[in-house]
């Protein structure tokens, strides 16, 4: 079945992506539209100011999903953009005081300008084959991201959600970018700081993937080598778990991206889940 993707404005760039059932893009969108309230490349990156700004952003988001997952039946992922549920999320931001690879992506974009952003998963395969179809169940319904209430409370015919989501970023410049990203929920929060580094900060994808990023959830900030340790330090006060990885790792997403504006193509595969990039 074809579906209308997810499309949302943030600032002068527009993405597309992966529409409800799955609940990736539709987050995504959300945290971009909870980003665009503040003016985020004048807090400069890689600053405690841009590090506790994103990490209440990815907070909420992370409320929001609970939020949607718990309230399926009402169909929330269709109205998460609402202005009434929008609200909700962006007053929290604005009141704060301060693996396994199962997933690829591949994105493509040719010389006419055509643009294609495809991930797909085994999800966590439990490791037995259906006789005679060729095909691995998985064990989707034990990830916590996806099933938050516990393996047996997922309602019977109810179609599982994703957190792939596959987005096609058109920047005010004129250029495309075909994007996306494995990473079980880190695949979310990896695309959302990817997007804000070209959109807000005029990163080239290379620059956007390779950058440094953090994850939090569940009361816990993820972060990767890169950043001033003055500008972490200043973060202790308000996350006080804190994991600070030796190395860039594939735990913080995968994010492969291809970008053309009619004459310059730009390819760049995240190292983190040994990505490459080809121009042909």
């Amino acid at each position: 079945m074809v579906r209308q993707p997810t499309k949302v404005n943030y600032r002068s760039s527009q993405l597309f992506t992966n529409s409800p059932p799955a609940s990736g893009g539709i987050l995504i969108a959300l945290a971009l539209k909870l980003m665009e309230q503040q003016s985020v490349s004048k807090l400069k990156h890689g600053t405690h100011l841009q590090l506790d700004f994103l990490a209440s952003v990815m907070e909420e988001t992370n409320q929001a999903r609970l939020d949607m997952l718990s309230s399926h039946r009402d169909g929330l992922a269709d109205h998460l953009l609402e202005p009434k549920y929008l609200l909700q999320y962006q007053q929290k931001v604005a009141n704060r005081a301060r693996c396994m690879r199962g997933t690829t992506h591949i994105s493509v974009v040719d010389a006419h300008g055509n643009a294609a952003a495809m991930t797909v998963s085994n999800g966590e395969g439990c490791g037995y084959m259906v006789p005679g179809t060729g095909t691995m169940l998985n064990n989707m319904l034990g990830e916590e991201d996806i099933n938050p209430e516990g393996f047996h409370c997922w309602q019977e015919n109810q179609r599982m959600t994703s957190m792939m989501s596959p987005s096609l970023l058109q920047l005010k410049c004129g250029a495309t970018i075909a994007l996306g990203s494995g990473g079980s929920n880190r695949t979310r929060t990896a695309i959302l700081q990817v997007v804000s580094n070209m959109v807000d900060f005029n990163m080239s994808p290379e620059q956007a993937i390779s950058a440094s990023r953090i994850h939090y959830e569940n009361g816990l900030i993820n972060i990767e080598p890169g950043f001033e340790k003055k500008q972490l330090d200043l973060l202790n006060c308000d996350y006080k778990k804190q994991q600070r990885w030796d190395e860039q790792n594939l735990f913080f997403g995968g994010v492969h991206a291809v970008s053309y504006n009619g004459q310059l193509f730009e390819v760049a595969g995240d190292y983190r889940r040994d990505g490459v990039g080809l121009i042909v």
